[in-house]
C-alpha cells in the first residue's frame, strides 16, 4: 500500500501567518506558485496559483481555515450543516489512493481526511489542527514545528523560502514537477524556476 508522506508548511504574507499539512508533492507547487509574474503577496495568491498544479489544495486549505476561525470566533457553535455539506461534496469528488489515516504519522488518505480532522479538532484549543492560524506564542510554536517529512517557511513579503527540515526531497531553484489531479498524478509535468529576487535557503 502506498502512502503519502506530510509536510508541514508555513506561509507567511504582510496580514497574517498560516500553517498548514499537506503531502510531500505540495512543495513543488508552491514553488511554482512562487515563480509567478507578478509574484504572490498574499496566501490567497499563492494558493490560488499552486492550485493550478495541485487541485484540491486551495479547497482544503480556505475550508479548513474557515473552521479554524469559527472555533476562535464561535467556539460552542458547529459549522453551518450546509456549507459543511457542500465542502463534503466537493472534497469527496477528489479521488485519492486508498490510504490509513494519521495526522501524527506520515500517511492520509487525502484532503478530504485532513479536512475532517479539522472539522473534529476540540475548539477549545488552537493547537494541533491541521490548518492553523498563528495568533499566539503557542500557536506560533506550532507552526515552527516539523512533521513527518519536514517544514517549509514561505515568507511572501521577503520573497524567502526556508526549508527548516526536508527529508521529502530538497526543493531546488528551478526543476519539474508532476500535476496532480483530484487527488491523483498525472502522467503531465510541469517547470518552474525562481525568480532572482527570491531566496531559497538551504
Amino acid at each position: 500500500m502506498k502512502t503519502m508522506t506530510l509536510m508541514r508548511y508555513t506561509i507567511i504574507d504582510s496580514e497574517t501567518t498560516v500553517s498548514f499539512l499537506a503531502p510531500g508533492n505540495v512543495l513543488k507547487a508552491l514553488a511554482a506558485a512562487c515563480s509567478a509574474k507578478p509574484a504572490p503577496t498574499s496566501l490567497l495568491a499563492l494558493l490560488e496559483n499552486a492550485n493550478k498544479y495541485d487541485s484540491g489544495l486551495q479547497q482544503y486549505v480556505l475550508s479548513s481555515l474557515e473552521i479554524f476561525d469559527q472555533h476562535l470566533v464561535q467556539p460552542e457553535i458547529k459549522m453551518d450543516s450546509r456549507l459543511e455539506a457542500d465542502l463534503r461534496d466537493v472534497l469527496d469528488n477528489l479521488n485519492f489512493p486508498d490510504q490509513p489515516v494519521s495526522i501524527s504519522g506520515s500517511a492520509f488518505a487525502g484532503y478530504a481526511d485532513l479536512l475532517n480532522l479539522q472539522q473534529n479538532s476540540n475548539p477549545q484549543r488552537l493547537t494541533a489542527h491541521p490548518v492553523l492560524r498563528v495568533l499566539d506564542d503557542v500557536t506560533r510554536n506550532e507552526s515552527l514545528q516539523p512533521i513527518s517529512a519536514g517544514l517549509v517557511i514561505f515568507n511572501l513579503r521577503a520573497r524567502r523560502i526556508i526549508q527548516v527540515q526536508n527529508s521529502f526531497g530538497l526543493l531546488q531553484r528551478s526543476d519539474r514537477g508532476r500535476y496532480f489531479e483530484n487527488g491523483i498524478p498525472s502522467e503531465r509535468l510541469f517547470f518552474y524556476r525562481l525568480p532572482i529576487d527570491w531566496s531559497l535557503v538551504p
